[in-house]
């Protein structure tokens, strides 16, 4: 494994930090690495190691390596392609002779490793120097998933200064640290949005290779700050002339308020996500009058504004019909608790399901679901799941009185709607009271 051929007879500062110097610092860290595991000959090393870490996996019935593997040392690659570096081919680890994962190299300290070499020999008073890091990290990161976030080191290292150079010059976009700043508090809103429409155009430049193969430039971030400074109306004008595809509005459907959910669902192209926008409307007449407009939502085919339609009908009938309440595992006072929101069809008539449980029985979202389909016959077809939201519940008593407190959101659906809740609180009060043989009971949902 011999290190690329280059002439460092004379160093100033910017051949020290030039990608060729980056290049030979990650070089000597590899090569240290491999040599102290014993692995002295990598490309004997690596023949047909892909296809049996693929074996590997498949064996275990999962489709593709999870290279995220944190500080396990279960070593399944360092390094997909070399050739970005080293013009090389493929180097990975593989499985020994009996079967099990080579242990003699930790993909964690691979990774940290590299990472640290490439911060030793940048500059961060330098922009070029930072520029650097970032594209070659940009090359590394499609291969070797690096353990230390170097984004948020360099936004920490850098001076406004440098950081403003960087967005001006034409390699801007390198590395995420563009994108990046769309999710800081370094810049204002209104620096964003500039940066926003910057990247845009360097996006559609087809002379700009900085991007490196990365196409994000901060839709997710600049979305959630606009809805979060109440800036809607600019949002929507951005979702309307293609600018921001209006996916990204989707996790933000419970924060944007009546006005102006309806207008970016006619704006959606996935049929899915305007149903999971549904979830936020409690109001039957106003899903129907959607289902009777499903034709003016232009940028969904005949198909798909059909079904759709049909899911709000569905909706509709089931918020009017009585709720069916589920305690699939009793709640527990000053512990985790969580809930599930969902429609169910198999009577043949939807109905609005909420069923609860501690945590301790049934951690996740999901196992709730799963479970109030097993305890009621329910076939879990019947529930359709971009319907389903979900959140916490605490129960706390004090001087005789029960708090129970509905908030949050699940990590497996979404966040519930409060207001969907508030149209049956009397039943669920007289449930929860039920549940937990409470005396008095005060309910809020938040």
């Amino acid at each position: 494994m011999e290190r690329p051929a280059q002439d460092y007879t004379v160093l100033d500062m910017k051949a020290i930090h030039s990608e060729a110097f980056l290049d030979n610092a990650v070089f000597d860290i590899v090569k240290a690495v491999l040599d102290n595991a014993g692995i002295n000959d990598p490309e004997a090393y690596r023949e047909n190691a892909n296809q049996e870490v693929l074996d590997w996996f498949a064996a275990k019935g999962d489709d593709k390596p999870d290279m995220n593997l944190g500080e396990s040392t279960e070593v399944l690659a360092i390094f997909r392609d070399f050739k970005t570096l080293f013009g090389k081919n493929s180097l990975s680890l593989t499985l020994d002779n009996d079967g099990e994962v080579d242990k003699r190299v930790s993909y964690y300290f691979m990774s940290h490793a590299v990472s640290s070499a490439m911060l030793e020999a940048t500059n961060f008073d330098d922009a070029d120097s930072v520029v650097c890091l970032l594209k070659r990290q940009a090359s590394l990161d499609r291969n070797l998933r690096l353990a230390i976030n170097l984004n948020s080191i360099v936004q920490a290292r850098i001076s406004d200064k440098v950081l403003e150079e960087i967005l001006r010059s034409k390699d801007f976009n390198v590395g995420g640290l563009a994108v990046n700043t769309m999710y800081k508090d370094r810049l204002s809103i209104d620096e964003k949005i500039i940066l926003f429409h910057k990247l845009r155009r360097a996006r559609q430049d087809p002379e700009n290779h900085a991007t490196d193969g990365h196409n994000e430039i901060g839709e997710s971030g600049l979305v959630k700050d606009l809805v979060e400074s109440n800036q809607l109306e600019y949002l929507y004008g951005l979702v309307l002339t293609d600018q921001i595809n209006p996916g990204y509005i989707k996790e933000h459907y419970s924060e944007v308020g009546d006005d102006y959910l309806i207008p970016f669902l006619k704006l959606e192209t996935d049929t899915s996500n305007i149903e999971s926008g549904l979830r936020y409307i409690d109001d039957p007449r106003v899903l129907r009058q959607l289902a009777e407009e499903a034709s003016s939502f232009t940028r969904l085919s005949e198909e798909s504004a059909s079904e759709f339609a049909y899911e709000a009908n569905q909706l509709a009938t089931a918020i009017e019909s009585e709720p069916i309440l589920a305690e699939v595992a009793p709640l527990n006072e000053g512990e985790e608790n969580k809930f599930v929101v969902a429609v169910d069809t198999s009577s043949g008539e939807p109905k609005i399901v909420i069923a609860w449980s501690n945590t301790k029985d049934y951690f996740r979202h999901k196992e709730i679901l799963s479970q109030y389909c097993q305890q009621n016959d329910t076939p879990r077809i019947s529930i359709d799941n971009s319907l389903v939201s979900g959140g916490h519940l605490a129960v706390q008593t004090a001087n005789g009185n029960t708090q129970v407190t509905f908030s949050s959101a699940s990590g497996d659906y979404g966040r519930y709607n409060p207001q969907l809740l508030q149209r049956y609180s009397q039943k669920i009060g007289a449930a929860l009271a039920k549940s937990l043989d409470a005396e008095r009971l005060t309910f809020s949902f938040v």
